[in-house]
């Protein structure tokens, strides 16, 4: 095992999309840079699955992009139904909207594991190293550094810190940056009132049912909120014969969700809300759950950390944030991921301009606080009108509010215009500078 270093300016806390992000881009330049991990691999729950336009051209400077592109599910339209309906209640023609403003009109359905993975063969490409089962403990700011230390007794000192350690963050928390709810301002903690979802990478039989695409999610949003079924290809995940890979996502309305879900489970909320559902007598029309690759349980709150970027009070050096460290919102619009890329690849920007001398770190990081921060709280505003919109109570169980609600969103999103916004939007190309 390779030993680490007592100091080096650069410590990133966290090697998922965020913390490998940064890595890629200051490797790219030759900048140095430790890059710590608590895990032994990669990840390999299921997660997110799905890279958006804007991040695509992001990762186009790190030389990843055509690799994601060619292992990835190209979708072009956005078709969910409402109440197993046989007609979209919305209809976005994504390829059709954003073609005549990038090279990638589509959103790119490919597993949050292959992801990390393409990204970190890149990484070792240019040289950089991952080192792994390194837990950091506490980032401690004292007179000359930053002092990261590990659970395993050692201690580096830094200047600058990204952490990119998630939700929970150690590097966030170490540094008094309170993670609070965007509404009431309060610490962001999971409570039992939070919606439960399940996620899972599942292997369907063959044949599918027609009602679901080879080429695009199959959506239904109803009473007791949504089930997702997304088409994925795999770098880990061997399908068998005869059957389809598909990421399943899926409320849970009542009850306490399982942590590693089994296939009878998943079965039954297909059964009861998935395609086919609402035809009993058809059980052809139901697909078949043949085994589980991966599951996983989330509980969906809002936080968002006050500063992306802290000068600290005694060393003069840095703590900055990417990724759920920074913010954490509803899975809905596939949003969380491509955050965390751009925040890693922007912040190792900036860090680049400074360590170079280029540009003043006050000035450096209070530009990237300023310009990723507002992208999280747009975000989040987004995402949680998307989960009030599909499955919000009051919006769903209310048989008149609910035609009302499907007859108008028809009708709004036969506007070739509102198509355009809506994609835009998804795209994450609205963030484009």
């Amino acid at each position: 095992m390779t030993s680490l270093p007592s100091s080096i300016e650069i410590v990133i806390v966290g090697a998922g999309p965020a913390g490998l992000a940064c890595a890629l881009v200051l490797a790219s330049k030759g900048v140095p840079f430790l890059l710590l991990d608590a895990l032994s691999e990669g990840q390999n729950e299921s997660r997110a699955a799905v890279v958006h336009s804007y991040t695509l051209e992001q990762l186009e400077a790190v030389g990843v992009t055509d690799t994601l592109v060619s292992r990835g599910i190209h979708m072009g339209l956005f078709t969910p139904v409402a109440d197993n309906g046989s007609t979209p209640f919305i209809y976005i023609d994504i390829t059709g909207s954003l073609a005549p403003y990038t090279k990638y009109p589509y959103a790119l359905m490919i597993a949050q594991v292959d992801v990390e993975r393409i990204l970190t063969a890149r990484l070792q490409e240019l040289g950089g190293v991952i080192h792994r089962q390194k837990h950091v403990t506490k980032v401690e700011d004292v007179d000359g550094a930053l002092v990261v230390s590990t659970d395993s007794g050692e201690s580096i000192r830094a200047k600058y810190v990204v952490g990119a350690d998630g939700s929970k963050s150690v590097v966030r928390s170490s540094a008094n940056i309170a993670f609070l709810d965007p509404h009431t301002g309060k610490p962001s903690v999971a409570t039992d009132d939070d919606l439960q979802i399940v996620l899972a990478d599942i292997l369907l039989d063959e044949p599918l049912p027609p009602s679901i695409p080879k080429d695009r999610l199959w959506g239904n949003f109803d009473k007791n909120g949504f089930v997702i079924l997304i088409p994925l290809k795999s770098s880990i995940i061997e399908p068998k014969p005869n059957t389809h890979l598909y990421r399943f996502a899926g409320t849970v309305p009542q009850g306490t969700a399982p942590h590693s879900p089994e296939p009878a489970y998943i079965q039954r909320i297909i059964d009861e809300r998935g395609p086919g559902s609402s035809h009993a007598d058809s059980p052809n029309l139901r697909p078949k759950v043949a085994f589980i690759a991966s599951g996983s349980r989330y509980r969906v709150r809002s936080g968002l950390s006050v500063q992306f970027a802290k000068r600290m009070p005694i060393s003069g050096g840095w703590v900055l944030l990417a990724g759920d460290a920074g913010h954490i919102h509803s899975p809905a619009g596939g949003q969380g991921m491509n955050l965390g890329l751009c925040d890693g690849i922007r912040l190792a920007n900036a860090l680049i301009a400074v360590t170079s001398g280029v540009e003043h770190a006050d000035k450096a990081f209070k530009k990237y606080n300023d310009v990723r921060r507002p992208a999280a709280q747009s975000v989040i505003t987004m995402v949680e009108g998307m989960t009030t919109l599909f499955a919000g109570h009051w919006l769903v169980e209310n048989w008149v509010v609910k035609t009302l609600r499907n007859w108008t969103l028809r009708a709004v999103f036969a506007i070739p215009g509102v198509q355009t916004a809506a994609a835009w939007r998804l795209s994450g190309l609205v963030h484009r500078e």
